[in-house]
């Protein structure tokens, strides 16, 4: 029998597995995928410290996009972590350090909803070509007007769960590629350099 209660759920596990259920169910979960298993590892998964971007680019077009960690789940709604990034072709930006949450997230429905409800965007610096539900590809010049135009097309956005796809103190590589059989002629490829600690 000791065996059998050793396997059993705890209270706690069985309320967040009930809960990932629920969720499902109502078609509310996470854009990145809904799994009891991956709800439930991102329900448990300790939130604390930091998490670092580091974007590659290896395409002929200059990526224009925004991206940064929320919780999803927090109804409130809770603070979002926003930046955007022009990145040239071929090229590898800088380490992005923000905080760390259950969902990071490059150009999703869900993160620029949390943008706009939070007025995350009502900020100096904020870029309206790179704004949206995608990644964009341009192909204007540097320093253009249109600059921030996705006149070469665009990948799809991306979402990775904490718990799931990668935990706090992590570095999350993105990569955009060019795939002429993704819509819009892009792809984000994600792995993950886990933390040393």
């Amino acid at each position: 029998m000791s065996v059998l209660q050793n396997w059993l759920p705890t209270r706690s596990e069985t309320r967040a597995v009930g809960l990932a259920v629920t969720v499902c169910v109502l078609g509310t979960a996470l854009s990145a995928g809904c799994t009891d298993s991956s709800l439930f590892r991102n329900l448990v998964a300790p939130v604390a410290g930091d998490v670092a971007f580091i974007f590659v680019n290896d395409t002929p077009h200059r990526a224009v996009f925004s991206f940064g960690t929320y919780n999803d789940l927090d109804r409130s709604p809770g603070a979002v972590n926003f930046e955007q990034l022009r990145l040239e072709a071929h090229t590898t930006s800088e380490l992005v350090v923000v905080t760390c949450a259950r969902n990071a997230a490059i150009g999703t429905e869900g993160f620029v909803t949390r943008v706009l409800a939070t007025d995350a965007d009502d900020r100096p610096d904020f870029d309206p070509d790179a704004f949206h539900e995608w990644v964009g590809f341009s192909s204007f010049p540097t320093g253009s007007t249109g600059a921030g135009l996705a006149d070469a097309g665009y990948a799809e956005g991306l979402e990775v769960l904490l718990g799931y796809d990668f935990s706090c103190g992590d570095q999350l590589i993105v990569t955009f590629v060019e795939d002429e059989t993704a819509p819009g002629g892009f792809r984000i490829d994600f792995t993950v350099l886990l933390d040393a600690e």
